[in-house]
């Protein structure tokens, strides 16, 4: 049997909705919308339903979020038990191995509030209400007692308080074991200090260790669970009673504590500090309430369907109204029409009663809303609000009188309304009742249906028929669909209904729009119970009716279309949509976004601007496209120059200590607007997400910006013939590298980007080594960018202000696609001639290379690195460089002796790696690695075409030419392989070779001095050439290993040797073979009358059958042309000569060897 010991239940507030059952105390909602807290996570043990001892599999969240906690392991549940808690029930944790887990990342990077209604049996790590896995400052939510303290801790930082004392205060409930009470704690880390509070019972309990002026929020909480934690790496387990968690991700204010704390109080029979509630016998469900406590207000409140709002904004300090019910039954059946009710006057009222009692009022006016479809079960639509009353008793057994209210009506299609002034609330028992029951019942009626008959005003009679195709004149009474709110309205498709710029408020219980309903500009919001239809509302004004009109919005439902016209407004109200068209009197109008707007089809813009934000605002605003963008010719997207972070100031050179958005717990693109794109975007007017007249790459601009983002898991194009000046840019295209963004320009000056690039990359606040944030106006998270068309982007880096890594970095799920024979990219700049005019910021220092974790692409157009290294492989990568065509200018390739996994494959195009050689700047060359190199076995190296070039070397003996692949990871059927160099340029000992180690073949090898000066290259292994091997004038290839002298490389050709007239090949004591499946040419290139040999020690030709390498010389070595018979020798094999396959045709030459054939 579990132990029936306590804990103390965590309650996270409850979410507030005007259409549905609300939080805890009416306090908060699913969404945190309606100027309510969100309430994440509610799990009420007097919900669960369950059986005395039964076990909890599965504790229902119903805060709206889903967000259950589970257990399926049956030796980790808890049990249910009854009448534990003032008659309720709880569940028993027995501190051994039971727990329920849930997800406690709906916390992270928020603030908090977190209440708890329980009781513990222990204390210490044994006593933990909640807690979680994680390890490390700030990843954990640990709750838990001891015998003197309830700690509410983030993993080493800890918030520690003093109980109440046990026998002082009335309200120590909770702080013996053993003892129920009510625990807080809450954190706002944007207010003033204490950030922190832990209260008792509603009391606040002071901080014992100094915590309470953290404001830091919880990075991550994995492993959440009721009743568990781990303590460095010890897993406890809670001995304790839970009846309530309740989670907002939100700091409540003082008021809305004090609402909760009364509600618990009351529910629980818990005594608290400031009880202000006591509820008449038996009304204690859904206790709920309004008030103002040190002007933190709660204005806004609801219980079981009837809402209270503050009115006239009369709350003072201290005034608070409750009011809770007694769970009678209220529907149809048990309307009330007995001598109570009908000797006030009215005929009908509800069965239902609530009871209000006021605390610390003096001169507060209340607004009483009745749902009638929420309140009453089988309730329908209200009828003329005139006929409807507002009942009032004293004392239970009393008859009702009828309440004096200031204005009544209409709120909503199924709600009405009473105002009622502080001199009319007393104390007491309320409901609704009628004057008419059969025209305007208590529990409503159904509704009609009109239909637009021709187009016209919505005020002309004669536009409306009770018909249903739309065709029939059908309204003997000449009425409107607004002369009764429960009505339904359908406009068809053809018709166009106008609703006149004066007219008053229209309330219906649902509209149906197929055709087009014009609001003009209307200021009036009207309501519709339900809006759907896939038609299109136009609106001249911030005028979108009340509704729910979310068939409306939702792809594969109505998919409807808002189209905005008229003159220059404001978007003041959240909006969610599924098309959008923007289409103004003149294109020099402006729609300002004020809020956040989600579209979730299209946008398109076809005459006028939209401008996110304006001037003065220091408010994010978030505007998501789930489909297309498209910008016509007089079309305009803008961001305003409020700046949106007055407050924060952040700053890349403060000169001391930068303040950095991650300082703030933010990503470093979410400091300004975000807009997220999913579809394509099209761009033929002007978008501008910038007002910098120039980028500025190394400070954040303070005149509004923009972080525009492409999202989704499929391929998309941003199409752009016109102006397109981006701030950031951010392509989050699935979860890897297989969905590409194409970005399509018609002209280099159509894509611009003007964000600072000057910090560096960094793996902190969740993201990883290989996929990092990477802290630049250009951030490819996820998927593939492909960039056509005529595109040139200057600089992509420009350091790492910030600490991290400044190189420009392709995380491992991400890819760089240059596609275009216009298209230029460069990884820095080295001078501001290579920027747009008048940009700032470009940096003359190192780290700003391309870094290379995921894929880089290049089938045409040019990709340079300037001053920087080049390419860079580091730890964790699997690096892919795919060069198909076009130009890659690069100082090095290289690893920095990691671990990572590289790939190389080209078929095309031309690789440069030149070093410091260069005639217009001087690269990144650490003679420490190769300047061309791919380290490890496991490197992968492919070559069919396209051509490497070599432009320098270094002054030691390790290769510039490095490729370390196991057999099986290298695959080389064509390409060439160029080395280009020029005498001095690195200096040293040694300055003039370049050596060579591949365990691959190579296709082609031409070796040129660049400046006619001699120069050699060495060999650090055999090498194998599959087709042709160049050794051009005044250089030298030498196959004697520069490290270990005696030991030489063999060297083995497939198809033509040339050693042209000047160059030098350095035989040892090596085998040089002619092999491969084509006829070939040894072509000597002396141009000397002389006794001039080339030497070979061995010589070996195992060509494929019938295939034959021929001798071939200069004329001057011609038999017919040779001073002396002997002259005619051109090749001396000092030791075997070896026919193995094929053939050796001396031609016209002479060949000498001395150890036999």
């Amino acid at each position: 049997m579990k132990n029936i010991i306590g804990i103390i239940l965590l309650v996270f507030i409850f979410s507030f909705n005007i259409n549905a059952q609300t939080g805890p105390g009416g306090v908060g909602n699913q969404a945190g919308t309606s100027s309510q807290p969100h309430n994440e996570i509610w799990f009420n043990a007097s919900l669960l339903g369950l059986s005395d001892t039964d076990p909890v599999t599965e504790w229902t969240d119903i805060s709206g979020n889903n967000n259950d906690g589970t257990q399926g392991t049956s030796a980790n549940q808890p049990i249910y038990r009854t009448g534990q808690l003032n008659g309720l029930p709880t569940v028993i944790f027995d501190g051994t191995d039971d727990f329920i887990p849930f997800d406690g990342s709906v916390l992270a990077g928020k603030d908090y509030t977190v209440i708890f209604v329980g009781q513990r049996g222990t204390n210490g790590l044994n006593s933990v209400g909640i807690g979680g896995t994680n390890t490390g400052q700030n990843n954990n939510l640990h709750l838990y007692w001891t015998s003197s303290q309830f700690r509410a801790e983030h993993n080493s930082n800890n918030l520690r308080t003093d109980m109440v004392t046990t026998g002082g205060p009335a309200y120590d409930g909770g702080t013996a074991q053993g003892s129920f009470g009510i625990f807080t704690t809450r954190l706002a880390s944007t207010e003033s200090d204490p950030f922190r509070k832990n209260y008792q019972n509603n009391h606040y309990i002071p901080d014992a260790d100094g915590n309470f002026n953290n404001s830091s929020q919880l990075n991550s909480w994995n492993g959440a669970a009721l009743s568990r934690a781990i303590f460095g790496a010890t897993e406890y387990y809670g001995n304790v009673d839970i009846a309530e968690v309740i989670i907002y991700s939100t700091a409540i204010n003082e008021a809305q504590l004090e609402i909760v704390h009364n509600y618990l109080s009351e529910k629980y029979n818990i005594t608290i500090d400031n009880d202000r509630y006591t509820a008449a016998a038996g009304y204690t469900y859904d206790v709920s309430g309004i008030g103002n406590l040190n002007n933190d207000k709660h204005s806004r409140s609801s219980s079981a369907g009837l809402y209270l709002y503050e009115d006239n904004a009369t709350f003072d300090n201290g005034e608070f109204v409750f009011f809770s019910h007694n769970n009678a039954t209220n529907d149809v059946a048990s309307i009330q029409t007995g001598s109570n009710v009908t000797n006030c006057g009215a005929e009908a009222a509800w069965n239902r009663n609530w009871y209000f009692a006021q605390n610390g009022v003096t001169s507060v006016d209340t607004k009483f809303i009745f749902d009638f479809t929420e309140a009453l079960t089988g309730g329908q639509y209200p009828q003329t609000p005139a006929n409807y009353v507002l009942l009032y008793k004293a004392t239970a057994g009393a008859d009702y009188s009828v309440v004096t209210v200031g204005a009544q009506g209409l709120e909503a299609a199924d709600q009405i309304y009473f105002d009622v002034a502080n001199a009319n609330l007393n104390d007491g028992y309320y409901t609704i009742g009628t004057n008419d029951q059969t025209n305007s019942p208590v529990q409503g009626v159904s509704a009609r249906t009109w239909y637009a008959l021709i187009s016209g005003d919505w005020d002309n009679w004669e536009v409306w028929t009770l018909d249903p195709s739309g065709n029939l004149p059908d309204n003997p009474a000449h009425e409107l669909p607004s002369d009764h709110s429960s009505d339904k309205v359908v406009i068809h498709s053809g018709k166009t209904v106008t609703i006149p710029a004066a007219y008053a408020k229209i309330t219906n219980s649902s509209l149906t729009v197929e055709g087009r309903l014009d609001f003009t500009t209307n200021t009036t919001i009207h309501y519709f119970g339900i809006i759907r239809g896939n038609g299109r509302i136009l609106l001249a004004a911030d005028n979108f009716p009340d509704g729910d009109a979310s068939h409306f919005y939702t792809k594969g439902q109505s998919e409807g279309t808002v189209y905005y016209y008229g003159s220059s407004y404001n978007l003041s109200t959240d909006r969610q949509f599924y098309n959008v068209v923007v289409d103004l009197d003149v294109s020099t109008n402006i729609i300002t976004q004020l809020a956040d707007y989600q579209i979730n089809g299209d946008l398109t813009i076809t005459s006028g601007a939209w401008q996110i934000n304006d001037a003065t605002d220091d408010v994010i605003r978030n505007l998501t496209v789930k489909e297309n963008v498209l910008v016509e010719t007089n079309g305009k997207i803008t961001v305003g120059t409020g700046n949106t972070f007055l407050t924060r100031d952040y700053d890349i050179n403060s000169g001391v200590a930068d303040k950095m958005p991650e300082d703030f717990s933010i990503d470093y693109h979410d400091i300004y607007h975000q807009f997220e794109v999913h579809g394509n975007f099209t761009n033929n007017g002007t978008v501008r997400l910038t007002n910098q007249t120039a980028p500025d790459y190394d400070d954040f601009t303070t005149t509004g910006g923009v972080t525009l983002r492409f999202k989704g898991a499929a391929n998309k194009l941003m199409l752009l013939n016109s102006t397109t000046d981006l701030y950031n840019l951010v392509i989050d295209r699935g979860t890897d590298k297989t969905y590409i963004q194409t970005i399509n320009s018609s002209n280099i000056n159509n894509f611009v980007l003007y964000g600072a690039n000057s910090v560096g990359r960094t793996n902190a606040g969740g993201y990883a080594t290989a996929n990092p944030q990477v802290r630049k106006a250009l951030w490819i998270y996820n998927g593939t960018l492909k960039l056509t068309g005529s595109i040139n982007i200057p600089t992509l880096s420009e350091g790492n202000h910030d600490g991290g890594n400044g190189d420009y970095t392709i995380g491992a799920n991400a890819s760089l696609w240059i596609a275009g024979s216009s298209v230029t990219v460069y990884s820095t700049a080295s001078a501001t001639s290579q920027v747009p005019v008048g940009a700032d910021g470009v940096r003359l220092n190192s780290s700003k290379a391309m870094t290379v974790y995921g894929k880089f692409r290049i089938t045409d157009g040019f990709f340079g690195t300037r001053n920087s290294a080049g390419f860079i492989f580091w730890s964790s990568a699997d690096a892919q460089v795919y060069i198909e065509g076009g130009e890659v200018d690069v100082a090095q390739v290289r690893g920095a002796n990691a671990s990572g996994v590289a790939s190389y494959v080209q078929s095309g195009g031309l690789l440069r790696a030149r070093g410091n050689i260069d005639g217009n700047q001087t690269g990144q060359y650490l003679g420490t690695y190769p300047l061309f190199g791919l380290e490890g076995t496991n490197a992968v190296f492919q070559m069919s075409g396209g051509e490497i070039l070599l432009r320098d070397y270094d002054s030691d003996s390790d290769p510039e030419f490095s490729i370390e692949s196991a057999e099986g990871n290298y695959l080389v059927t064509g390409g060439k392989l160029t080395i280009d160099i020029e005498e001095g340029s690195a200096g040293g000992s040694n300055p003039d070779n370049l050596q060579i180690l591949s365990t691959a073949n190579l296709w082609d090898l031409e070796i040129k001095s660049n400046d006619g000066t001699n120069i050699t290259v060495e060999l650090l292994s055999d090498l194998k050439v599959s087709h042709d091997l160049i050794l051009n004038d005044n250089t030298e290839l030498n196959v004697e290993d520069p490290i270990t002298a005696g030991t030489y490389h063999d060297v083995s050709i497939g198809e033509d040797f040339n050693i042209i007239e000047g160059a030098t090949y350095t035989y040892g004591q090596n085998t040089t073979t002619f092999d491969g499946t084509e006829d070939g040419e040894l072509y000597i290139g002396h141009a000397q009358n002389d006794d001039y040999e080339q030497y070979f020690w061995n010589l070996t030709v195992n060509k494929t059958v019938g295939k034959q390498i021929t001798v071939i010389g200069d004329t001057e070595k011609d038999p017919d042309n040779v001073a002396s018979e002997h002259f005619n020798r051109l090749v001396h094999v000092v030791n075997d000569c070896n026919i193995t396959s094929g053939i050796l045709n001396q031609g016209r030459q002479s060949i000498r060897v001395f150890a036999g054939v």
